[in-house]
């Protein structure tokens, strides 16, 4: 903790489930052992840094993202310019980039500063590209603001314009889904007869513009989250 304590040092922490009276509540303590028996190789890890073209990135030594660095610095600026060009903006400041060698919450997150586990024995799975990906458009979307974001828009564009939650997903194909059947489609309707939709799982050119599914999860997300509320200010 950087604090130098030579001896044993005990914190007594209080918690409660709710802070209420009567609530449920028990009392935790916590040893912090001296600097001189700190593990190995803790001992000889320390925060380091460097810059890429878009990042200022800082991790542990002696940790995997330190072996994986050049790999890793060439993802980032990768994804930088993927989703800069996406977003429609331009990149002023360097984004900062936490790689911690332990798995937090799912494995990556974004508020100022962009945070992601890189680890050999990730279990939270994943691509890391997508990952470095979803984070960016966060961290992009903040910056860029606006006086409407809901929370189902922030993650979705997220998901979206990265190609899948962390990993490769065919989001559109499975836009298609929530659009109901053309008259007489069934689900063993042959494409030839159903071309725009009867499945769900039609695979044809959902990345245009003007294709039905599109159009229909446009329309439902101004309905259900705009209704009221300035609709005006939401573009496809």
């Amino acid at each position: 903790m950087g604090l130098g304590y030579q001896q044993p040092i005990r914190w007594r922490v209080y918690a409660a489930v709710q802070p209420v009276a009567g609530g449920a509540s028990w009392v935790e303590t916590v040893r912090l052992l001296p600097r001189n028996q700190v593990p190995l190789p803790e001992p000889q890890a320390a925060w380091e840094t460097t810059a890429s073209q878009c990042c200022q990135v800082y991790y542990i030594s002696g940790t995997q993202a330190e072996a994986d660095l050049p790999q890793l610095l060439e993802s980032l600026d990768a994804q930088a310019r993927d989703a800069s060009q996406r977003m429609g903006t331009e990149l002023s400041d360097p984004i900062p980039v936490v790689l911690l060698p332990r798995v937090l919450g799912h494995g990556g997150f974004a508020s100022n500063e962009i945070t992601v586990s890189h680890l050999v024995r990730n279990y939270m799975g994943g691509s890391q590209d997508i990952i470095f990906h979803h984070e960016m458009v966060h961290l992009l979307d903040a910056r860029l603001g606006g006086d409407l974001r809901p929370a189902a828009l922030v993650e979705g564009l997220a998901v979206y314009l990265s190609g899948g939650h962390f990993k490769p997903e065919p989001l559109l194909d499975r836009a298609a889904a929530l659009l109901p059947p053309d008259a007489g489609c069934t689900a063993w309707s042959p494409p030839s007869r159903c071309p725009i939709r009867c499945t769900g799982l039609w695979r044809g050119s959902l990345h245009s513009s003007t294709h039905p599914a599109r159009s229909f999860l446009l329309r439902t997300a101004r309905d259900r989250l705009f209704a009221g509320r300035r609709a005006d200010s939401f573009h496809g």
